[in-house]
């Protein structure tokens, strides 16, 4: 069986919520008086927190494994890492990146609370039973900066996602153009033809196709935090497109970039 805990947000999906061997925990968050300076509410947070977590986990059965998601890993790496001790569990750390150099983005990176983060997160991260991450880059660093060993596991997608269909793509990218320039045909068509800057429809024939020296199309499969240098993936693509590449991006929503650059 798998126990689920974490704050509510996105439903999950129908094939997790309908299956018997999955328990669903969700956690309340909190609201936190603001009263005092913002370093003491913050530690106020921080311990209010951790009593919520462990109360929660101390309520569940006893799991053979932990598995934890980082970040948030303040106060959840050591909230779980004393249930691990308390239940005889194994504690694994799935890194996604790293709680303090998000919290460098806010108060800076001397502030005396990410120091604290820091130093916590390498202490605690260590002392986990496993560690995985998505990307060598992350393994070698945890490796290097934290004297953390990681295993490299590469996302997979569940079975549920499927290719869309062509006309599916055609009425989407219909639908963005009406908001986005880059998704337009921009040029004079015959009634019975419908085109976006990807595709095309003919009514006659009712076939979607794809257009002939299209825009290359890259989406973001995840999101990304703003310590992230989302334009290395960009910049390494400079001069090796001979077409225009159109990129979706939550910040910014829209740009183009050719091969002479962004």
């Amino acid at each position: 069986r798998v126990a689920f805990l974490g704050y509510a947000g996105t439903k999950p999906h129908s094939e997790i919520i309908s299956n018997g061997n999955i328990e669903i925990v969700p956690l309340t968050e909190l609201k936190i008086w603001q009263v005092g300076p913002r370093f003491f509410q913050y530690i106020i947070k921080v311990i209010v927190q951790s009593f919520q977590l462990l109360y929660t986990l101390l309520r569940i059965a006893p799991p053979g494994y932990v598995l934890l998601q980082n970040p948030p890993g303040l106060p959840s790496i050591v909230v779980s890492w004393i249930f691990c001790l308390l239940r005889n569990s194994k504690l694994i750390i799935d890194w996604h990146n790293y709680g303090y150099t998000l919290m460098g983005l806010t108060h800076g990176k001397r502030h005396p609370i990410v120091r604290i983060a820091k130093w916590y997160e390498e202490l605690f991260g260590s002392l986990s039973s496993y560690n995985i991450c998505v990307t060598n880059a992350m393994k070698e660093d945890l490796q290097r900066n934290c004297n953390i060993r990681a295993i490299t596991l590469y996302d997979k997608p569940a079975s549920f996602f499927k290719e869309t269909h062509l006309s599916e793509q055609h009425n989407l990218f219909i639908r963005l153009s009406k908001d986005y320039a880059p998704f337009k045909a921009g040029d004079h068509l015959p009634d019975h033809v419908e085109r976006s800057a990807f595709t095309q429809f003919d009514a006659i024939s009712g076939r979607a196709t794809h257009r002939l020296g299209r825009p290359a199309l890259l989406i973001s499969s995840t999101s990304w935090t703003e310590d992230e240098d989302f334009s290395i993936l960009l910049d390494a693509l400079k001069g090796e497109l001979s077409r225009k590449l159109l990129v979706l991006l939550k910040k910014p929503a829209v740009f183009r970039m050719n091969r002479q650059g962004v």
